[in-house]
This record gives C-alpha cells, sequence and structure tokens, in this order.
C-alpha cells in the first residue's frame, strides 16, 4: 500500500470515527430524536472539522480519556454549584482574575481541546490566544491550578509526555 493510500484510508477512518462520536453525541443530548437533522450536523461538523484542520491520527488513551471526562464533569458541577452560589448571595463576592497561561502541551488538537475545556467549565474563560500561551479570566478568584491540571489530564488523554520546564 502507497503512502498516498494509507493517507486517503486514515483520513476515512479519522472521519468515520469522529462522525460516529458526534452521532452518538446527538443521540445522548436529544434521545435519538431529529436524527434526520443529526445525520446532517454530524456530516456539516465531519467537513467543517476536515477543512480546518488536518485528520491527523489522533493518539488517545483510553484510561487518559476516562480520568479527563471525569475531571471535567466533577469540576463542571462543583464550579457550577460555586457560581450559583455566588449569584444568589450577594456577600460571595466575584473575584475576577486574569492570567496567561503558557503552553506546556503541544499545538494542535491537544492545544485545541485544552482551550475549548476551559472556556466550557464554570467561571472561566479563554478570552485570548498566543502561539505559546491562552489568556484566562475566572470570576471565582485564581484557578491556575485547575488550568494546569486540566493540561495534564489533556497531555494523558492524547500521550503527551509533558517537558518539566517551559521554553
Amino acid at each position: 500500500m502507497t503512502t498516498r493510500a494509507r493517507r486517503i484510508r486514515d483520513t476515512l477512518r479519522y472521519g468515520w470515527h469522529l462522525a460516529l462520536v458526534l452521532a452518538l453525541l446527538w443521540i445522548g443530548l436529544t434521545g435519538g430524536r431529529d436524527w434526520l437533522f443529526g445525520a446532517a450536523v454530524v456530516a456539516l461538523a465531519v467537513f467543517v472539522s476536515r477543512s480546518l484542520a488536518p485528520m491527523e491520527r489522533p493518539h488517545f488513551s483510553l484510561s487518559g480519556l476516562l480520568r479527563f471526562l471525569g475531571h471535567f464533569l466533577f469540576a463542571s458541577l462543583q464550579g457550577g454549584i460555586d457560581i450559583a452560589r455566588r449569584a444568589f448571595d450577594p456577600r460571595l463576592p466575584l473575584e475576577i482574575t486574569n492570567w496567561k497561561h503558557h503552553f506546556r502541551i503541544p499545538p494542535g488538537q491537544p492545544r485545541t481541546v485544552l482551550v475549548a475545556t476551559i472556556s466550557l467549565l464554570p467561571g472561566t474563560l479563554s478570552r485570548g490566544l498566543g502561539s505559546d500561551w491562552v489568556l484566562v479570566n475566572s470570576i471565582a478568584g485564581d484557578r491556575r491550578h485547575e488550568v494546569e491540571k486540566l493540561e495534564r489530564l489533556t497531555a494523558a488523554m492524547f500521550r503527551i509526555d509533558l517537558e518539566e520546564d517551559h521554553e
């Protein structure tokens, strides 16, 4: 098999895997309703994903993925409760902080997942991006340790060994 044929095969395989994950997500979110519309959305998402980023063959760790998802769900629940408490109790102040998190994780899919996940957690927002950093905004105090832990979990999910020192 030629290199080109292997690349085409890997691209198609990755596209199908992405479509399967997105379809399962659609079914989980909608309970399987509107499956025809969901199929169109999944196809469009795979096409857009292919257009915006090359379909590199990701190297996932299943145990890393499970740890990442477990942490994400727990942090989302915990952060959501904290933000709700702050919204309903005026004695709990908003502690707005901003900082630059310098990446230890390499560019590409792992970094994209990290930046997107930061913004999905309650009370945090990725609001600026440089070549080796992301500007993080938090309304619940300094959450640097949480972003660092999220980066370690993202690296583990992608089977990436992080260097001890940045630079």
